[in-house]
């Protein structure tokens, strides 16, 4: 099999028959411009809705200066990619939302902030998808609660049991970052750090990309720590208890 899909991309490439390749087209939807009344310095993914409409955040701009959530209508044949502001964060609420958004099964806007917040050690936020208005629903701590885990860098991800999950960059029990969950929008909201980096040859300080679901587990990424020094990619699973089992890929 690798080798006749190796041969076919050889052959598509080359043209034998004088069919030309289709050329990339480059379209700029939009070009933020900071300030007020845009965003500055856009450093998430980006997540479509059932309508193709596309939701990022940027780290700045906005009317506190402080990050905004966006959606981008793309174009269409009788009308030009359209963007608008949803929200723009102030500093109770969370500031720097470098993760980007997660559209809940409930259709809410679920995210992260670097900082700001309460305790100024970001925040986990909820945006109602048709008011556009902010829920703050859990402010991390790193001075008097730093078990929490402080300054998230990922969005959230979805597990198959409702629960979002997500990582903080900074302290936790051991000082290397955490995972944690917490539950949507609901009567309570609860929050559990489920693992904690910062063991020796363990990865520590998980930044970057959001966590993977697949089946019950959870994979991702740290920055530093690990056998060699340079960061670890992981595996979380359920363990008996309502713990979790974390194994070094």
């Amino acid at each position: 099999m690798r080798l006749l899909l190796t041969t076919a991309l050889v052959g598509s490439l080359a043209a034998p028959c004088g069919i030309a390749l289709s050329a990339t087209i480059f379209k700029d939807l939009h070009s933020f411009t900071g300030g007020a009344a845009d965003g500055d310095i856009p450093s998430s993914d980006l997540v479509a809705d059932s309508e193709g409409r596309l939701y990022g955040t940027t780290n700045f701009g906005g009317s506190g200066g402080d990050g905004t959530l966006y959606r981008i209508t793309p174009p269409t044949s009788t009308s030009p990619a359209r963007i608008e502001i949803l929200h723009s964060f102030q500093v109770a609420e969370g500031v720097t939302p470098v993760g980007g958004v997660l559209i809940g099964a409930d259709g809410g806007l679920y995210g992260t902030t670097n900082a700001g917040g309460a305790h100024n050690g970001g925040t986990v936020y909820r945006v109602d998808p048709v008011t556009f208005e902010l829920t703050d629903l859990h402010d991390f701590n790193s001075s008097t609660k730093p078990e929490d885990g402080s300054a998230p860098q990922a969005g959230l991800t979805e597990g198959p049991n409702g629960l979002l999950y997500g990582t903080t960059t900074e302290n936790g029990p051991l000082g290397g970052g955490t995972v944690f969950a917490i539950s949507p929008k609901g009567g309570t909201v609860h929050y559990a750090v489920i693992y904690a980096f910062g063991a020796a040859a363990d990865g520590n300080h998980p930044g970057g990309g959001r966590l993977v679901s697949s089946g019950t587990n959870l994979f991702g990424a740290t920055s530093f720590g690990g056998k060699f020094g340079a960061g670890s990619v992981f595996e979380l699973s359920p363990a008996a208890g309502g713990k979790w089992h974390e194994s070094g890929l």
